[in-house]
């Protein structure tokens, strides 16, 4: 399992369909949360004011995200599929700040009743900034974060589901020409406050070819 590709693991096993054809959208807008311009610009004043954790090829392939060396071959499969691309260490995906309940976006965790262990994080891509195709994997299954975790679910199991963990896209802001979302075949059409879902195992990708930054928030919990 060491040198696995999460991408083409992912493939081998069909948990995506990997049909370049199929014209049936690849994310659902499964909920929007109507709140006043005023929330969504206070709330970012906020977030803004935080330090933020700087994700770029070089934070996801070094040793240390690998936290439990049981199952190092679950994220070994992202960081191998990171080094394939040969992409400068450097290029950045986003940066990430961490929202919590006594914040103004705190409010917002309401509207996730169903989830437990929700962990909510607004994501900040700069202009000329993307984030490389690749298939998402519910940490929390596999790595001791302290809650929710499965009890350490095999590899080979992780790749196959997600089981109980859920994980949603909600946009701060309408997406500005340029700024560009990529589901499976789709692009994504939605606005401030659309809640985004999508299959297990679909790959995506992101970029921001404008010239203002793109915020987003990453949810992503458990169903109780």
């Amino acid at each position: 399992m060491e040198d696995i590709s999460r991408f083409e693991m992912h493939k081998k096993l069909g948990t995506w369909h990997f049909d370049l054809n199929r014209k049936k959208s690849d994310y659902v807008i499964v909920d929007h949360i109507d709140k006043p311009e005023d929330f969504w610009n206070r709330g970012m004043d906020e977030v803004l004011n935080q330090g933020a954790t700087t994700l770029d090829n070089g934070f996801f392939t070094k040793n240390e995200v690998i936290v439990d060396s049981a199952n190092k071959s679950a994220i070994k499969s992202f960081q191998n599929d990171v080094n394939k691309m040969q992409a400068p260490k450097n290029d950045c995906w986003f940066e990430r700040r961490s929202i919590t309940k006594d914040m103004i976006f705190g409010q917002l965790f309401d509207y996730f009743w169903f989830l437990d262990h929700v962990d909510m994080r607004v994501a900040t891509q700069k202009p000329m900034d993307m984030t490389y195709r690749h298939i998402d994997h519910e940490h929390q299954q596999f790595i001791s974060t302290g809650e929710g975790e499965d009890e350490h679910v095999d590899v080979e199991n992780v790749f196959k589901s997600r089981g109980k963990w859920r994980k949603y896209i909600v946009l701060i802001h309408d997406l500005k020409p340029g700024q560009v979302f990529y589901w499976g075949n789709s692009v994504v059409k939605a606005g401030r406050g659309d809640v985004i879902s999508w299959e297990y195992a679909c790959p995506h990708w992101t970029a921001n070819f404008s010239n203002e930054d793109r915020h987003s928030f990453m949810i992503t919990g458990k169903e109780k």
